[in-house]
């Protein structure tokens, strides 16, 4: 390829690019601009980082991407300017249909997003790639992921609108989404505020069979307190220690030349006796259940009425 003929790219900035015939004519599109006269393209409309790009890609399949050469300048948005140029390097490799450094530039600029606020991104295409080139099925989703990722903190995302821009003013597209977010993190705070406002509602407005209590039943009722307090002093005394049951001896099988067939055992039908010692259990085990919570100071008011149900229904 070195022996070919040499072409000249003319960008919008900078000096021409040089570049073999036979590299350029890889993109089929390129070759049809070349002018063979004055052997030259034009392509003013992209600027000399965006062909630099583009030459590098043609000799060598990959993408590379020169940065910022300028003055230093503590005004000047480095971050939109290499944005702008990385967008204007996609716009160039889908105009000239140059897949393999679409799909470069677009992996960067996706591993990008996660540190780029929509502002900076809109001020970059309304330049770079202000229309949609072909069926761009790529962009639209870059963008609405932007997008879902500024309304997840719209107050920040808003803040940083004012940033430093290259023209004269913001754009109206940024006023716009601007005011959209404000409005959106306005609604959001309303409606904590809202939500707020209901707890603290539900909170004060508790019925009173359930009141804050400190270990004492003051505030159930008189009735109802006087009664569980009188429990809670007696159940020390009601509730004996456990003793260790005895242990029957099983009676020795007898066994039998022939085997018998064994009949299923059934169960023994439950009996008033059995309810009542079962009512009871119930209760000694709310009364021990009653005694731990206050030596723990733990009793909370729902518990407390449990309780109160529970000797009322066993003194009945």
């Amino acid at each position: 390829p070195f022996t070919s003929p040499v072409v000249s790219l003319e960008f919008a900035d900078g000096f021409p690019l040089t570049i073999h015939r036979s590299v350029l004519l890889r993109s089929s599109k390129l070759g049809l601009l070349l002018d063979s006269s004055t052997k030259t393209i034009d392509l003013r409309q992209f600027s000399s980082t965006a062909g630099h790009a583009l030459v590098n890609c043609l000799y060598t399949d990959r993408y590379d991407f020169l940065k910022w050469t300028g003055l230093f300048d503590p005004s000047a948005n480095i971050a939109l300017w290499e944005l702008k140029a990385k967008f204007e390097i996609y716009a160039l490799a889908r105009t000239f249909e140059l897949d393999h450094l679409e799909e470069q530039i677009k992996t960067e600029l996706n591993w990008m997003k996660r540190d780029l606020d929509i502002f900076t991104v809109i001020d970059a295409v309304k330049e770079a790639y202000p229309t949609i080139i072909g069926n761009d099925t790529w962009f639209p989703p870059w963008i609405k992921s932007l997008i879902k990722q500024a309304f997840k903190d719209p107050g920040k995302t808003s803040r940083s609108r004012d940033s430093p821009d290259f023209g004269d003013g913001p754009s109206v597209v940024k006023v716009l989404f601007g005011c959209i977010l404000e409005t959106y993190a306005e609604m959001l705070e309303s409606m904590a505020d809202r939500d707020g406002a209901f707890v603290h509602h539900v909170v004060h407005s508790a019925t009173p069979e359930t009141p804050v209590t400190d270990s004492h039943f003051s505030g159930i009722g008189d009735d109802e307190g006087q009664m569980a307090a009188e429990a809670v002093e007696s159940v020390p005394d009601l509730v004996p220690e456990a003793q260790p049951l005895p242990l029957e001896e099983a009676a020795p099988e007898k066994k039998s030349d022939r085997a018998q067939p064994q009949e299923p055992e059934q169960e023994p039908a439950a009996t008033a006796a059995d309810a009542s010692t079962s009512a009871d259990a119930s209760f000694w085990a709310t009364v021990d259940m009653l005694r731990k919570a206050k030596e723990k100071k733990v009793l909370d008011p729902p518990t407390a009425s449990a309780y109160v149900l529970a000797l009322k229904s066993h003194s009945s």
